[in-house]
């Protein structure tokens, strides 16, 4: 009897010190309990060296006027701009409170390392541009020089863009999905041939090629340069593919036009819903 009794406290004892040590390590028995769905079990990776932040004042063009709202690059999620050369470079950008999509933000980043932008990002936010024309694979630049009768020498008037930055000029208009380097005018002399000097939405004249609903005189000034698209014609499936961001039907590359002699030999200047553009 007083063996049997022993035995009986020892395993009261037991039991007592195992509910205790559970009690205290807040576990319970059987096995862990999973981590709440959502939850990350193991630390979130970090940005990669390299990155490039950047809260740049200026106007933003209308593009990504969808875009998340922020004070600062840091309230932005990150775009991973695929460059020509070395690994994708992380990039976020917040230009007067409204975050850059890729078609803004890519091209200065991969630029900052060197090297160009080719047209192709991943990241960013639902509904935000991951692509824009590739940078690596420009249109021909126009010849430097003041024939455009004022000071101006700019080279790139005409060429596909997402925001003023990537322009000379400092001016980049357009409706989407055609964007382009423009420049500012007071008469359509000092436009290239076949564009008109039309009020934009800031209040001031541009430059401006295809723009439904503008009235004036096309300019005859063959003497004021712009670019030269070498790819017209070329197979595409996406406005990335085309030097002026525009493909037709998924299926060519186009460009804007005035009249149908801005355009390919046996081609037509077609009027669109947005813009006139060159057709086959």
């Amino acid at each position: 009897m007083m063996r049997f009794f022993s035995s009986c406290a020892l395993l009261a004892c037991i039991s007592f010190f195992v509910a205790f040590v559970a009690c205290s390590s807040g576990g319970t028995s059987g096995s862990p309990l999973p981590a709440p769905s959502g939850t990350a079990t193991t630390a979130p990776t970090q940005p990669s060296p390299g990155e490039v932040d950047a809260s740049t004042p200026g106007k933003v063009d209308p593009i990504g006027n969808d875009a998340p709202s922020c004070n600062a690059a840091e309230d932005c999620p990150y775009w991973y701009c695929n460059c020509e050369s070395g690994p994708p470079v992380n990039t976020r950008h917040c230009t007067n409170n409204r975050c850059e999509d890729a078609r803004q933000a890519c091209p200065t980043s991969c630029k900052s390392f060197k090297t160009c932008w080719t047209g192709k990002a991943e990241g960013g936010w639902d509904g935000g541009s991951n692509a824009g024309p590739d940078e690596c694979n420009p249109p021909i630049p126009a010849e430097a020089g003041t024939g455009c009768g004022d000071t101006t020498s700019f080279t790139d008037i005409g060429k596909a863009c997402a925001g003023n930055a990537q322009c000379q000029s400092g001016q980049c208009w357009g409706v989407s999905p055609s964007f382009l380097c423009s420049k500012r005018c007071t008469t359509a002399s000092q436009c290239p041939a076949n564009w008109k000097c039309v009020k934009n939405g800031d209040g001031f004249d541009i430059c401006m090629q295809g723009s439904l609903g503008a009235t004036g005189t096309p300019s005859t000034n063959a003497g004021c340069g712009q670019v030269a698209f070498s790819d017209l014609g070329l197979a595409c499936t996406t406005p990335t593919n085309c030097q002026s961001y525009i493909c037709l039907g998924s299926s060519y590359c186009s460009r804007r036009c005035e009249v149908s002699a801005d355009c390919p030999a046996g081609w037509n200047c077609t009027t669109g819903a947005t813009f006139k553009y060159c057709t086959k």
